[in-house]
């Protein structure tokens, strides 16, 4: 089916709207605003996390059209976030750093037409701040939000209209060959069985076993030990104990770190359970150790707390109890300052910070098909801080909407 509509940035010409086959409505479409979404992609969309209490959220791809007032958006893809800060929604610069890069690999020529989101809370609570969401990153009249709600099993798409975002009455399912959104699913799910495991196990449930594995096997080698070294290595096995201690909490850091977990390092020390270790080790040495023996035991707190265990591991690698030269540190400061400096096209340079008065301030720009606001405000400074100066300067409307071919100057 092909649809016949005027390019209203060329009323001279016509251009042709391919409505695709085998579509199905769902609802009543919006006359101004027509979304068609692919069989394979509304079912990834809709699909649940293997952790029924954790969020999913990515991007839409595909393509807009607009012409004669009528907007239609085609989705035929989608990039989904892999990383998921604190189970929220966040768009920083690595969350867009690893969506580009499954574009360019998976969906090369399409653009980027909405995001999505599926949660496991009441959408309508949400609804200011998915609004925020949107404008600061997908700003534009055209772009959509697909938000499906698994508490109130509900769903559909939304639109930036009159200052809101606002739930659309319906859309268009339609089938066709989708070999791009399927070979990134299938590479996705293969990724997921193999960070997770074939029999479904998460992250956090994998290192929790591992910790208690290793935490069995210490206690066993202590116990072996001591029964076959109980008259000869009696002090050495203090020594060694205490030093296999060290490592069980050492070893916890690199594992967690491998994960990207470190911000649980908490809860996987609480699960290691080290006080109950400590008790273990000293009541076993205890029994083959003279009472008036004159060996040092190493100085543990009789608490592992939330105030001292930062302390204990940051001091973990050090030896003979020194701490790192702060000198050092100043130096290291200095030079992750000098790398983060950028430099523009002529070979200034300016910090990514999107201050006013940058090496920018005045020059123009010309639009180019498919950006943003967004884009141009990362691309010269670093960040999306710079939107709302950029459509100040400009007399930009608070739809944030810009053509391509249009000049702009850049604060």
């Amino acid at each position: 089916m092909i649809e016949k509509v005027m390019n209203e940035r060329d009323t001279q010409s016509t251009i042709e709207v391919r409505i695709p086959k085998n579509i199905k409505q769902i609802g009543e479409n919006n006359k101004f605003r027509k979304i068609y979404v692919e069989e394979t992609v509304m079912t990834e969309l809709n699909k649940k996390p293997q952790n029924e209490d954790k969020v999913r959220y990515g991007v839409l791809l595909g393509e807009l059209k607009r012409s004669k007032g009528v907007a239609y958006v085609f989705v035929k893809g989608i990039a989904e976030t892999k990383e998921i800060i604190e189970n929220s929604i966040i768009f920083n610069d690595d969350i867009w750093a690893e969506i580009y890069k499954d574009i360019r690999q998976y969906y090369n020529g399409d653009e980027i037409v909405g995001w999505f989101a599926n949660v496991p809370y009441t959408v309508n609570n949400e609804l200011n701040r998915f609004k925020k969401i949107h404008l600061d990153n997908f700003a534009g009249n055209d772009k959509v939000c697909y938000i499906s709600d698994r508490s109130e099993k509900e769903d559909g798409f939304f639109a930036y209209e009159s200052g809101e975002l606002k739930k659309q009455n319906g859309y268009y399912i339609f089938t066709e060959k989708n070999e791009k959104a399927k070979k990134y699913i299938h590479q996705s799910e293969k990724n997921t069985v193999g960070n997770n495991g074939v029999n479904g196990r998460t992250n956090d449930e994998k290192m929790q076993t591992k910790n208690v594995s290793f935490r069995e096997m210490l206690k066993e080698q202590i116990e072996d030990n001591i029964k076959e070294n109980n008259s000869r290595f009696g002090k050495a096995t203090y020594v060694l104990s205490s030093f296999l201690i060290v490592a069980l909490l050492l070893s916890t850091v690199v594992m967690m770190n491998n994960y990207g977990e470190l911000k649980n390092l908490k809860t996987s020390i609480d699960n290691i359970n080290v006080e109950d270790n400590l008790l273990a080790v000293n009541e076993m040495i205890s029994s083959i150790v003279p009472a008036d023996s004159e060996v040092k035991t190493k100085n543990y707190p009789d608490e592992m707390t939330n105030d001292n265990y930062d302390e204990i591991f940051e001091n973990a690698d050090l030896s003979d109890g020194e701490t790192a030269d702060s000198n050092d540190s100043e130096a290291d400061y200095k030079k992750e300052e000098e790398s983060n400096t950028q430099y523009d096209e002529e070979g200034n340079t300016d910090k990514a910070s999107g201050a006013s008065g940058s090496v920018y301030s005045g020059m123009y720009y010309t639009v180019k098909k498919g950006q943003t606001l967004y884009d141009i405000s990362v691309k010269y400074y670093g960040d999306n801080s710079m939107v709302d100066e950029i459509k100040e300067l400009n007399e930009i409307d608070d739809d944030y909407m810009i053509r391509e071919g249009q000049t702009i100057v850049l604060p």
